[in-house]
């Protein structure tokens, strides 16, 4: 028996020889043996022996005895014109054997599983041979030795057979699967561990791979090495991540987000609602500023605030001890826990209400196209001795005079109720300047304007945050921008233009623009929003719950509907297989709602990680052969992810398949490819003929 390979390896290199040895054996002694007695005699030798005897695609029959225990061929070697190619990383031997290496599986854990699941990875193996389906062969191929190396791995004691240069080479096959290129894969290397990724993907320097993390290991940098692997692998996994809006919602940190969405090599957004406020804070927005901070302190939020981007809520403090020191509000008690007395806390998120209250009728005063005259209430409060006793409130069949339950508003004067007071103005000046002056604050809303938009499109998948504001109809709703009814795609790209006019003026001052900044945040015709009204005053001050209600736009309820999700992609220039998908609006797992609408073409996935909405979240994967919804799950904490995993593993639905994977080629980014070809083809033929000259 020859080979060309080194023996020893973990590459079978005893079979051939335990073959030839069984043949030579019966042949001297004159021992007439069939094909099957020689594959048996063999096995004695070598398990893998039985298998060198037949010719051809050959299937190893485990049997009970040693006569039943026999391997025979499954097809003849024409059959299939394979060609295995191995790569020798080391000529050295195992450290451990065949033998000793089967007694140690049998200490793993996963060892009855595997031996359980071999009969399935056998016929699927088999049926991909007489088939010759490659893809299923390679797959189950790939995966019997994943499984056996698991074994191997979780073993008493743990083997390793696999080489760190394996693992490379696994890991660049993998890629190439891909059709990674090279400079996509270089790109995204993290520049601190830069050499030994490239080490490591080329596989041609073992010795100088292991001198690199010896030395990392020495200063305590191998774990960090570990980390940036772990995103590279996430990195070449996602080629993009989509954010549909809302970064800072109820959580906890909103700096954090968006330094962590801004790490990664490639991530956009669609604003959403809540992000308005945030843009409006930076810019010194009263309205939106005050709604933002109102919304940190009923959620006890203050550390994004004060550690995350330095704005400082002492001014609020000292309005609180001036004015409100003796205010039980009692309407006003915020949700969660914090460092700062709860009765403080309360104290300031009513006088935040009250100062954004004002802000408000004032601008909505200089909007009447805006249909808001009705939102402005405060002088709509009647006053006696002192005291707030009633207020009237527009309802379905005309006003309506409701008892006020928080009776104590001393800031507000009958006779010009949306006029700050002394205290207020002096808070409401130093809460703006701090702001405006935060330098993270203004990083991340550059960033935020920059990645964003309102809507977009991968293909047949149309993304907005909310809605199209439409009506019971379900005809798109009209809205006057820029002196322009617009609705449905150009109401959108309309305030898509509001946004970035109004960051670029933040440095001359705020005009209009701003305005519908706010608008944006909770105007009933907002596609970000996609109710009739707000009802903040109504939930602290006034008990009836029909008036407290928000009522959805007809939208809401029309998604559910396939032709109605239709018309609506054609304004966004999108066929009748279009899959639209929006955030914004909880998905009521407990109540029985579902991300997946009842039409098939529709999808919400918001909810993600808030803990205000139950901590869990969605995400839509878009695949070349198909479009998957992962469900997450709660976090239970690290102790039950170490136990079973929560957390770990979504529930994967599939939500639509494709007949063939998709290329580049078959999407809206090889169409942008191929202008990005026939223009620099025009450029060339310019230079050609003369019209473009090399020194223009």
């Amino acid at each position: 028996s020859e080979t060309n390979f080194p023996t020893g390896a973990g590459i079978a290199s005893s079979a051939s020889a335990f073959a030839a040895l069984s043949l030579a054996t019966a042949a001297a002694l004159e021992v007439k043996l069939t094909e099957r007695e020689l594959s048996s005699l063999a096995r004695l030798g070598s398990g893998s022996a039985s298998r060198s005897v037949p010719g051809g695609f050959v299937e190893w029959y485990a049997g009970d005895t040693h006569e039943t225990s026999y391997a025979e061929s499954i097809a003849p070697v024409e059959h299939w014109a394979l060609t295995d190619v191995v790569a020798i990383i080391s000529k050295a031997h195992k450290a451990t054997g065949s033998t000793e290496g089967h007694a140690i599986a049998g200490t793993s854990p996963l060892q009855t599983a595997r031996i359980a699941s071999a009969p399935a990875r056998l016929d699927r193996c088999r049926k991909a041979i007489l088939e010759r389906d490659f893809d299923a062969f390679a797959d189950v191929v790939e995966l019997d030795s994943n499984v056996m190396h698991s074994v191997m791995m979780t073993g008493n004691p743990a083997l390793f057979y696999w080489m760190p240069t394996t693992l490379a080479l696994m890991e660049a096959v993998r890629e190439l699967r891909k059709h990674c290129r090279r400079v996509h894969f270089e790109r995204l290397l993290p520049s601190w561990y830069r050499e030994l990724f490239v080490e490591l993907g080329s596989g041609q320097r073992p010795a100088y791979i292991k001198e690199m993390i010896a030395a990392l290991s020495k200063f305590g940098r191998d774990w960090g090495a570990v980390r940036a692997g772990a995103r590279l692998v996430r990195n070449l996994a996602c080629e993009e991540l989509l954010v549909i809006g809302d970064l800072g919602d109820r959580g906890p940190r909103m700096d954090r987000v968006c330094e962590t969405l801004m790490r990664q090599p490639k991530c956009n957004l669609l604003w959403g609602n809540h992000d308005m406020l945030w843009l409006g804070a930076h810019l010194g927005h009263e309205p939106s500023m005050l709604t933002m901070l109102r919304f940190s302190a009923r959620y006890r939020q203050a550390a994004q605030l004060e550690e995350g981007y330095g704005i400082l809520t002492t001014p609020l403090e000292k309005l609180v001890r001036d004015v409100y020191h003796d205010d039980p509000a009692t309407k006003f008690i915020a949700k969660g826990t914090g460092l700062r007395d709860p009765l403080m806390v309360a104290r300031m998120q009513k006088a935040i209400a009250i100062m954004q209250f004002k802000a408000e009728g004032r601008m909505l005063e200089n909007h009447p196209e805006w249909n808001l005259a009705h939102r402005r209430l405060l002088h709509k409060i009647k006053f006696e001795n002192g005291k707030a006793i009633s207020v009237e409130i527009d309802g379905p069949n005309g006003p309506v005079s409701h008892p006020m339950l928080d009776q104590h508003l001393p800031t507000i004067d009958p006779k010009d109720p949306y006029a700050y007071s002394r205290e207020e103005q002096e808070c409401v000046d130093r809460l703006r300047e701090s702001c405006t002056r935060s330098m993270k604050l203004r990083e991340h809303m550059q960033w935020m304007v920059r990645h964003g938009g309102m809507w977009t499109r991968r293909n047949e998948v149309l993304f907005f945050h909310a809605c199209v504001p439409v009506d019971k109809q379900g005809e798109p709703l009209s809205l006057k921008v820029d002196g322009k009814n617009v609705s449905g795609r150009e109401l959108m790209d309309a305030l898509n233009s509001v946004v970035r006019r109004a960051m670029r003026k933040r440095w001359f001052g705020l005009d209009q623009d701003a305005d519908w900044i706010w608008y944006m945040w909770g105007g009933p015709i907002s596609p970000l929003f996609g109710k009739d009204k707000i009802a903040t005053f109504e939930s602290h001050f006034i008990a009836d719950k029909d008036a407290q209600k928000e009522h959805k736009n007809p939208y809401f309820e029309l998604m559910h509907d396939a032709n109605f999700v239709k018309k609506i992609g054609r304004l966004f220039g999108c066929g009748d297989d279009v899959l639209i998908v929006n955030g914004h609006v909880p998905v009521k797992v407990e109540k029985g709602e579902q991300p997946l609408k009842k039409g098939g073409n529709a999808i919400t996935i918001d909810g993600a990680f808030s803990e205000a909405y139950g901590d869990r979240g969605y995400t839509l994967v878009l695949k070349p052969d198909k479009i998957e919804l992962a469900e997450h799950s709660p976090f239970e904490g690290v102790d039950a992810t170490i136990a079973h995993g929560a957390d770990i593993l979504p529930k994967i639905a599939t939500i639509r398949t494709y007949a063939k994977s998709r290329t580049i080629a078959d999407t809206n980014e090889g169409d942008a490819v191929r202008r990005r070809i026939a223009d620099l083809e025009s450029l060339v033929r310019a230079y050609q003929e003369g019209a473009v000259r090399e020194g223009d």
